[in-house]
């Protein structure tokens, strides 16, 4: 039998964790389970990842390198806003297309919750993500854009995305999805939109502060 290559075994292994969990939880993914459902031996699991932990923390980066490769790839599309829907919408296609990868990601994060809740890393995966995304945010900005705007967008973007997911699981409804996904970024484009605007304002209230300054000092002083 040929031997397969260790960049190879572990992709197999990944693929089988969110399989295994998806189906039976986190409590059922045994390391037993996983190797049977990859189509190699436990001892081979065992030499690709040290614990289930670190092997869930690599379930955890191929989700966020998947989706945050796909949006970085989509270079034409520039401005926050631009940025916020292709986010949005390659994220919809994931669930659709890959729906056991989001719901063991839900399961590894509420374990990971319930059971470390003291880890500071436990949380680790999920926060890589909002700090990609803001990246990709603050890459994406064009003139106007308030690059302070990209983390705290990154975290409404995942607030919505939370969301949409858990609707999807509940209903599988591709077209609700799909109509709530545009809702979604019609949201984000106003929030943009709307700081655009209130920026806009402050910097000509300064300015005519400063005007008025400038124009009190040119007037001459009347001698007493």
């Amino acid at each position: 039998m040929a031997r397969v290559p260790a960049t190879q075994r572990r992709r197999q292994f990944i693929g089988a964790t969110v399989d295994v969990v998806a189906t039976y939880g986190v409590h059922g993914a045994t390391t037993r389970q996983i190797a049977h459902a990859a189509g190699a031996p436990l001892a081979a699991l065992h030499y690709c990842f040290s614990s289930k932990e670190e092997l869930f923390a690599e379930v955890f980066e191929a989700q966020i390198r998947a989706v945050v490769d796909l949006v970085a790839d989509q270079r034409a599309r520039v401005g926050m806003a631009a940025a916020a829907q292709s986010i949005i919408e390659t994220a919809i296609e994931r669930f659709v297309s890959k729906r056991n990868w989001t719901l063991c990601n839900f399961e590894l994060e509420f374990w990971a919750q319930r059971h470390r809740p003291d880890d500071t890393d436990a949380g680790a995966s999920y926060r890589r993500y909002n700090e990609r995304v803001a990246q990709i945010l603050r890459s994406s900005a064009r003139r106007g854009d308030d690059l302070e705007l990209a983390e705290p967008l990154s975290g409404l973007i995942a607030v919505l995305l939370d969301g949409l997911a858990f609707q999807w699981f509940v209903y599988s409804d591709k077209d609700r999805l799909a109509a709530d996904g545009r809702r979604a970024t019609q949201m984000l484009e106003r929030y943009i939109a709307a700081h655009r605007a209130a920026a806009r304002q402050e910097v000509a209230s300064v300015t005519m502060r400063a005007d008025e300054a400038s124009a009190k000092r040119s007037v001459p002083r009347q001698r007493s």
